[in-house]
């Protein structure tokens, strides 16, 4: 087990963690996505920061955040704090800069391994470094890095962040495969749904061991973590679910929690219908004694599909919604597919009690995520 000690957060509508928690929680109103051509629009700041060095701005902002709230840089030595960033393509900006302008030379300085050297000597994070590449898990993947990195006494805590952006190169190429929504909002779970809208986005925690002794705030924990590949499909998730199946029962084994103890699901679901309806599946098969306990809800129709930063956000959400002991509303009734009825979708602000919950995300090639998280409140 390992505790978060710090979050910080930035996406094309949400610029820290604060706005993203009173959302969450109900204090205000979800900022409109104003999708347009699958891709969120950018806030004002963000449009100004060139193309080519957003992924770089938010991966940097959402650490310093972290590093703000978490403050162990006088606890640990900085030769014990780990640095592990997912991401589905890295700096892919700055390299097709190069590409377009045939400066060739330079494509080794817009590797993310690069700008990771620079932020480790600002943030002072000598620990070991690596960047994981695994399609929309790849934050998952960072998490399960940090926490094996912790719990064999590698390092005594781990800054984990996930990023990317929404660059002409994803969005081309999801088109292609017409996972693209043409409509203007997020429409996971829903009977319309067409498919998914791609946002900016950087999300990190800050993790350390469970003993460690932190005066200021604890998130929550995480207790578990699974990884499957079904492998049916290059770009479409298996029907059935079974690598999903595999991520969640190792993630339940790691943590020792059954079924029935699990009190919230956040579903990947990202609106393209196959993607949809798998999560449906895996619900029905492996939560049948407790279908009707236990809350499914999901958090991307507030902020885009952000890839490989997307886990390491919905992360974040959960534990917002844990420490508040609150679920936020996963799609409008009016609005739901049919076909999700049968199961405990969350349709509105409520107040529940939360212990543990399952953060879930899938990805192209068939590869499959959960993690297992416990609230600092456990009781």
């Amino acid at each position: 087990m390992v505790k978060c000690v710090g979050v910080g957060l930035v996406t094309s509508n949400y610029s820290n963690s604060d706005e993203f928690t009173e959302v969450l929680i109900g204090k205000k109103k979800a900022r409109p996505l104003n999708a347009l051509g699958g891709k969120v629009s950018k806030r004002e700041e963000l449009t100004d920061i060139p193309y080519k060095e957003r992924s770089s701005y938010l991966l940097e902002s959402s650490i310093e955040q972290a590093m703000r709230s978490a403050s162990i840089s006088n606890k640990v030595s900085s030769h014990r704090i780990g640095l592990v960033v997912g991401t589905s393509l890295g700096n892919i900006a700055m390299m097709e800069d190069c590409v377009s302008s045939n400066n060739f030379s330079q494509i080794q300085n817009a590797k993310l391994d690069t700008k990771l050297e620079q932020i480790a000597k600002k943030y002072h994070l000598m620990g070991p470094r690596l960047v994981i590449s695994n399609t929309c898990i790849s934050g998952i993947n960072a998490i399960s890095v940090a926490m094996m990195w912790i719990e064999i006494g590698k390092v005594d805590a781990c800054v984990v962040c996930g990023v990317d952006i929404a660059s002409e190169f994803i969005v081309n190429g999801m088109d292609s495969n017409h996972l693209i929504s043409q409509m203007k909002e997020f429409q996971a779970l829903k009977k319309d749904r067409d498919g998914l809208i791609l946002s900016d986005g950087a999300g990190t925690i800050v993790l350390t061991s469970a003993d460690f002794k932190d005066d200021r705030h604890t998130y929550g924990n995480i207790i578990g973590w699974g990884i499957g590949n079904d492998a049916k499909h290059l770009v479409a998730p298996d029907r059935y679910g079974q690598g999903m199946c595999k991520a969640i029962k190792d993630a339940l084994h790691w943590g020792n929690v059954e079924y029935k103890d699990i009190d919230v699901v956040l579903l990947g679901a990202n609106g393209s219908n196959y993607n949809d309806q798998m999560y449906g599946t895996v619900i029905r098969n492996l939560f049948e004694e407790s279908q009707s306990r236990v809350s499914i809800t999901s958090l991307k129709h507030f902020i885009g599909h952000t890839l490989g930063a997307s886990a390491i956000i919905e992360t974040i959400g959960a534990f917002v919604l844990m420490e508040h002991q609150c679920l936020c509303a996963a799609v409008d009734e009016m609005e739901m597919d049919e076909n999700f009825k049968d199961l405990n979708i969350v349709l509105g602000q409520q107040e529940k009690v939360l212990n543990n919950a399952l953060v879930l995300s899938n990805g192209f090639t068939g590869i499959n995520g959960a993690l297992l998280l416990r609230s600092e409140v456990y009781e």
